[in-house]
């Protein structure tokens, strides 16, 4: 390959601007042939030469020039100085006014929905730093002591809110902070103040608000706060032990249990972001002898995180310590907390995933029932939370082996699974192993009886069930789940179980779900449907229950939209956003009617509604769709309504933070190795009070971040380095789902899973073609990175912001060459300097149309670099008559070039006027008088072949090969004619021609 040959042998830009034109043209010509297939599997040595630096930088990011920023000045000024000073004394009341939006990555931001308020909006609604506002007006018949109680009271129900925060800013800023590890990471305060306007006075939470909530009320809001704050660290960071560390919170401080909590939640952070493996073991030693519950739960989620799937033997020593079922029975008793112990349940089944680990296996299968410890002084309401760890853990070391489970057979998980749904004696021979002991047991709160309790193994035992047989379709598994189709079965089922069978239900069928209302009401018994919400208002005997029908419908129809936002996460899938929306819409037109919400109940509603809500979230993530917001806002603004929860203001900012996931980079994944995790992070189960966590560790709240996925595609201007919009065509490959399609989209924007994408492609007539197939590596760097898609703009066109309509550019304008003036269509600094200099060219001279349209040329051709070789053109047409041939030469090479180049690459009417203007010179050489000699010379020359001695007919002969010495061959009057005619003498050169002959 020619191209290939010219790079090894060292031929540049360079080298092309130093050779003469009349040569240079050849190698041009290979470089705009190779220019216009170029294929990004090139070597970059050899799309520089050929200046597609666009392909180039997509194989090495290293290429793309900053963005530019002002330059600091290297010192300051006296003023500058004291200015400084002042700044740092204040500097301390400054940090704690950050609120956590500092790190968000604005300018991707700004590129995708900069034409609006939105971005603003969710940043106003997530913040948690700020004194709450409080509007309340006193009442005359109010006394001041009472109204005091009063504005405390509401900054309670306004508290409920702000806690629920920092996990919906976690989302937001999620892997956006390009971390410097000279500086330590800023937690943002949450503030549990508020601020009474318009008196402008402060208001605190009494002790007597506090302990009627709970007695340590910001515990949990605080670990949220702190992982929150550790998630906005980009995973590409090189964090070490040292960094951690760093961000320790003093010795002097560590009596502060918010603070120590906050820390806990950074140390979970860093685990979910991959950077808690970077741990050194003994640090991580310093920290588990602390004994602090929060730090324990955060390191050990954090760190089985960072190590899922790997079965790593450390962290397993770690995490086997923390669960009493795996210790020998020997083994002195440790007073472990009891979510650590649900913390290590959890991290088990991350570190062992897909794993179908016998030992884990089988442990996990009897944690789902776990007896009270006789003795215990733990609290035993969160029994329940620690079944569904069990379950959720052994879903994902068995997940999708259904009957294949190898080894495993003898363990009998299945039959055990399905007795923990429905229930059975103890002393079943499925617990002949003493697993769960079949005799009363007593740990002075619960007093256990001979029989299952399913309200705390059904729903782990479902879920369990339901991902070990993932999109297996059997049939015999979904007969035991499938729903009751009587009201008298179904009134023996508790009804929030419909909604876990309902989800389990779609794993194994997972192939089977539609985004469709047809799909979604499939799930609904006959039963259901006809009586759901239908109670007649005047007070009838009748033996059906509608309370619970409605119940049902409530359930069934969430645990349905959660299966569709698992399937679909991330996907934009119209169809699915059409049916979750049209459902939260329903539900929350329900709520809104009294005679309603009295048949299913408002706590009911109230979990369909945001199950509902966050499941379009889901699919929607990282679109930041309006209407979605629309219902987050108004959703937010129920302060002090009993139904708007603690749990209820965690989701509905969850879903609001989801539509902008990590800055608008990221979107939710739905591989099948992600699934647990967004049933763990979304699970529809929401706390009551801001420590609950009966039915769910609030920490698994964040395991989404280990399912989100960077699939933006940020086009990047490779010559100025800044952003831009480029039209894309993404064509999909063909699935079992859909057949193989194309459709147009404008970047920056999300692309599809990177496994169904065929080839991206980009349409546009302003940039270069770019086309990228599934089978090019830089596709998925381009997508996986932060470097962004490089483009190269077209010469002679402005970027869509600039002239989004396309009618500004330097292609478009049509005027008289006079009137033409310098454009700024494009920051390339030595396009924009030649054309300056010709312009000051053409004011100078009068060959105004050979420099205009040698620069319409350069640029519509998109070939710039053929500005220098016009250049040198239009200097050897106007030095043409000195001393040397050299130029006359290249006219000429010029020439034949142009008569034998199928593609030439000088335009022909460019050389068509050097020509014309050679033409001009040779008119002029002999118009005069005295260069009548010349003729005369040059005529014997063409006649009798005597060689002249003029250096300017030399130059001529150069040029004109074709008048050979003899070539007209006797002085006859048509010999003359010819020569004149030769020539383009004028009619007075030509007689006096004709007269001295």
């Amino acid at each position: 390959m020619m191209l290939l040959y010219m790079c090894q042998q060292g031929v540049d830009q360079f080298l092309l601007d130093s050779l003469p034109f009349a040569y240079s043209l050849v190698l041009y010509e290979v470089i705009y042939k190779c220019q216009a297939n170029a294929k990004v599997t090139w070597p970059c040595a050899a799309l520089k030469l050929i200046n597609r630096l666009d392909m180039a930088a997509l194989a090495d990011p290293k290429l793309l020039p900053v963005t530019r920023h002002p330059v600091r000045k290297s010192a300051p000024s006296q003023d500058e100085s004291t200015q400084l000073l002042i700044h740092q004394a204040s500097a301390t009341s400054k940090l704690r006014q950050l609120s956590g939006m500092e790190v968000l990555d604005e300018q991707v931001l700004k590129m995708r929905w900069g034409c609006d308020l939105r971005v603003e909006e969710v940043k106003r609604c997530l913040i948690s730093s700020q004194p709450a506002k409080i509007t309340l007006q006193q009442k005359p018949e109010t006394s001041d002591h009472h109204f005091i109680e009063l504005k405390q009271r509401h900054l309670l129900a306004i508290c409920q809110r702000t806690m629920a925060l920092p996990v919906g800013r976690g989302m937001m800023s999620l892997k956006s902070h390009k971390l410097v590890l000279t500086e330590s990471l800023h937690i943002p305060v949450l503030c549990l103040s508020g601020k009474s306007y318009p008196t402008q006075s402060s208001v605190e939470l009494s002790n007597d608000t506090q302990s009627h909530s709970a007695s340590r009320l910001s515990i949990w809001p605080a670990f949220h706060n702190g992982v929150a704050a550790g998630l906005c660290v980009d995973d590409t960071a090189e964090v070490d032990t040292a960094w951690i560390l760093f961000n320790k919170p003093k010795v002097a401080e560590m009596d502060e249990l918010n603070l120590v909590s906050e820390h806990a939640g950074f140390l979970m952070a860093l685990g979910l972001n991959g950077h808690l493996k970077n741990l050194a073991r003994l640090s991580l030693h310093d920290y588990m002898i602390k004994g602090h519950e929060m730090t324990a739960v955060g390191i050990l989620l954090g760190i089985s995180a960072s190590m899922r799937g790997t079965m790593d033997v450390s962290t397993a020593r770690l995490l086997t310590i923390h669960t009493p079922a795996l210790l020998p029975a020997s083994t002195t008793h440790l007073d472990i907390a009891h979510s650590t112990k649900i913390a290590a349940l959890v991290g088990l089944g991350l570190l062992y995933q897909f794993s179908s680990h016998r030992l884990i296996a089988g442990v996990l299968l009897h944690e789902i029932y776990h007896p009270p410890e006789v003795g215990s002084k733990n609290v035993t309401n969160d029994r329940e939370s620690y079944s569904l760890a069990a379950g959720l853990a052994l879903g994902m070391v068995l997940m999708g082996k259904g009957d294949n489970m190898i080894g495993l057979h003898d363990l009998n998980i299945t039959n055990h699974l399905c007795l923990l749904i429905n229930g059975g004696h103890k002393s079943s021979e499925m617990f002949k192993d003493g697993s769960i002991p079949s005799s009363h047991a007593s740990n002075g709160q619960v007093y256990e009886g001979e029989m299952i309790n399913i309200d705390v193994t059904s729903v782990g035992a479902t879920l369990a069930l339901g991902l070990t047989y993932f999109n297996t379709k059997s049939q015999a598994v979904y007969d035991w789940l499938k729903l009751p189709q009587t009201q008298y079965i179904l009134e023996t089922i508790r009804p929030d179980f419909l909604q876990i069978r309902v989800i389990s239900l779609s794993l194994i069928m997972w192939e089977t779900v539609l985004p469709t209302d047809q799909w979604l009401l499939g799930y609904l018994p006959d039963v259901v449907a006809k009586y759901a919400f239908k109670r007649p208002s005047q007070q009838v005997s009748s033996s059906v229950d509608y309370e619970t029908h409605s119940q049902a419908y409530c359930y069934i129809v969430s645990g349905a939209c959660m299966s569709i936002g698992l399937k679909f996460a991330g996907t934009w899938n119209k169809s699915a956003y059409k049916t979750l929306l049209s459902y939260t819409e329903k539900f929350l037109e329900i709520s809104q009617k009294p005679s309603l919400v009295d048949q299913s109940g408002k706590h009911v509603l109230e979990n369909a509604l945001c199950t509902c809500l966050l499941s379009v979230a889901m699919v929607m993530s990282g679109s930041g769709d309006l209407q979605i917001i629309r219902i987050c806002r108004y959703l937010r603004t129920r302060i002090g309504i009993p139904l708007a929860t603690y749990g209820s203001h965690m989701a509905v900012h969850m879903a609001l933070a989801l539509l902008f996931l990590g800055s608008g980079r990221y979107t939710l994944s739905c591989k099948p190795d992600t699934l647990p995790l967004l049933l763990s992070a979304f699970f529809p189960k929401f706390p009551i009070h801001s420590n609950d966590n009966r039915y769910h560790l609030q920490a698994l709240r964040h395991l989404y971040a280990q399912a989100a996925e960077p699939r933006l595609i940020f086009p990047i201007d490779v010559d100025t380095g800044e952003p831009c919009y480029v039209p894309l065509q993404v064509t999909l490959s063909a699935t079992e789902d859909y057949n193989r399609f194309s459709y147009v989209t404008c970047a920056p924007t999300i692309m599809p899973q990177i496994d169904g994408i065929e080839r991206i492609e980009i349409c546009d007539q302003r940039h270069w073609p770019i086309v990228l197939t599934s089978q090019d590596q830089c596709i998925r760097m381009t997508l996986g990175g932060r470097s962004g898609l490089a483009v190269k703009r077209k010469y002679g066109h402005l970027t869509y912001s600039e002239d989004p309509n396309g009618v500004v550019g330097a292609m478009i304008r049509t005027m008289p060459f006079r009137h033409y003036s310098p454009l700024t269509s494009h920051s390339h600094s030595k396009l924009t300097q030649m054309q300056h200099n010709f312009l000051n060219m053409a004011k100078e001279s009068d060959e105004n149309p050979f420099i205009y349209l040698a620069m319409r040329d350069a640029v519509s051709r998109e070939r710039p670099e053929l500005l220098s070789l016009y250049y040198k053109i239009y200097e050897a047409t106007s030095s043409i008559g000195g001393g040397s041939c050299v130029d006359f030469q290249q006219l000429f090479f010029l020439n034949i070039y142009k008569r034998v180049s199928t593609d030439c690459v000088v335009s022909k009417d460019l050389v068509d006027l050097a020509n014309k203007k050679l033409q001009r010179k040779i008119r002029f050489w002999f118009s005069g008088p005295e260069n009548l000699d010349h003729l005369k010379e040059l005529l014997d020359y063409t006649l009798t072949g005597k060689q002249p001695t003029s250096s300017t007919l030399l130059n001529f002969l150069a040029f004109y090969s074709d008048i050979s010495p003899g070539c007209l061959g006797s002085h006859s009057g048509l010999s003359v004619a010819l020569f004149i005619t030769k020539l383009h003498l004028s009619a007075a050169v030509a007689q006096q021609l004709m007269a001295a002959l």
